[in-house]
């Protein structure tokens, strides 16, 4: 072997080398959180782990064929999914399209990772350290609805507490009806630990505008007492929180759920409002159905209700009113049928913010 052949093979060798060593220290060098700098429909952001694990934090979605009201428009595919790294080629698996997403390292330095994508696209990340905040990480029960678009947008509410006990009611474009199911307390925790990565005592109630997309509002209760609601329209809340109540928006696909037969026909309403005098609530959609979760579960009684309020509803014909103290609640059928429950404190007093009384308008639903 010349001399001139064995300097080759050993140039070789060392370029070899400096490749397997470039791309072994991205692989350990991109465990963690990353966030995308970018904003819109093709923010994505990652969890890198161990064994070639990932998470999209947003998760992948699909979009079923036909527009039929009453089935699931979107399926939630969930957030786990694989990497590769290659030299300076990273890939994940996209389990929307069933292909990779390839993108090319441009640098990876600290906390800064520079990504060119397939379509040419440059995209920042930087890696976040979180400190968790607890101050709201202590609530027992979550509600998260979607109110639904001028389109093909599911509206559906999904509640879960800390039991494990989920709550379901599908609208349009998504599962119709009124469902039950049930998740360990492991998994309740997991969620409560989403919510955390981002100080919600500061968040604001409202995030977005007007227009015709959909808001997601978010209630969390603690002891019977709404401590705080948000409404998101547009994806325009902190990227943190939109991860969290993203997991409980579509938990209702990953579990089985139950028909809930025992349900009284006269509990097919929502859009639940109290009435006072010339005076109406306005409680979120979140805090709608948690509302309508207590009743759910309220017994029945022969108690007098000394009726301070009309709780105002839609949805059944043949329920001709619905009078309350705030805490027996008396269904009155047109034909004369009265059954009253007890959902065993009283809704008003406790969540004085969130009734929000004001004086009825014209824009307030005609009921």
């Amino acid at each position: 072997m010349t001399r001139r052949t064995i300097i080759a093979l050993f140039v070789l060798l060392n370029l070899f080398a400096c490749k397997q060593k470039k791309s072994n220290n991205y692989a350990t060098q991109i465990l963690g959180e990353w966030k995308s700098t970018r904003y819109g429909i093709d923010k994505k952001d990652y969890a890198f782990l161990n064994n070639n694990f990932c998470e999209n934090k947003l998760g992948y979605l699909t979009r079923n064929p036909g527009h039929n009201p009453d089935k699931n428009i979107v399926t939630f595919l969930g957030t786990k999914t694989k990497y590769e790294i290659e030299g300076d080629s990273l890939k994940i698996f996209n389990l929307s399209s069933k292909t990779w997403d390839r993108m090319q390292i441009l640098s990876m330095v600290g906390d800064t990772l520079d990504v060119e994508n397939n379509n040419g696209t440059f995209v920042k990340y930087t890696r976040v350290h979180y400190k968790i905040d607890t101050t709201l990480s202590q609530f027992d029960q979550v509600v998260v609805s979607a109110s639904g678009c001028f389109g093909f947008c599911p509206a559906n509410n999904v509640m879960v507490d800390q039991a494990g006990e989920i709550t379901y009611y599908g609208e349009i474009y998504s599962k119709k009806g009124f469902y039950g199911s049930k998740i360990g307390t492991q998994q309740f925790e997991k969620i409560k630990r989403g919510f955390p990565l981002i100080d919600l005592t500061n968040l604001k109630e409202t995030y977005g505008g007007g227009g015709c997309g959909e808001t997601i509002s978010v209630t969390f209760i603690k002891d019977h007492q709404i401590i705080k609601t948000i409404e998101d329209f547009g994806d325009q809340a902190p990227t943190e929180f939109v991860w969290a109540y993203t997991a409980v928006r579509y938990l209702y696909q990953q579990v089985k759920l139950d028909t809930l037969n025992k349900l009284p026909p006269a509990f097919n309403i929502h859009r639940l409002q109290f009435g006072y005098g010339n005076k109406i609530s306005h409680l979120g959609q979140s805090e709608n159905f948690y509302l309508w979760n207590l009743l759910k579960q309220a017994k029945e009684t022969n108690q007098l209700v000394k009726g301070k309020y009309n709780l105002k509803f839609e949805g059944n014909h043949q329920l001709l009113k619905i009078e309350t103290d705030g805490q027996l609640y008396q269904f009155i059928s047109k034909n004369g049928n009265k059954h009253t429950y007890d959902i065993g404190f009283n809704f008003v007093k406790r969540n004085p913010k969130a009734m929000g009384f004001k004086i009825k308008n014209e824009y307030d639903y005609p009921y």
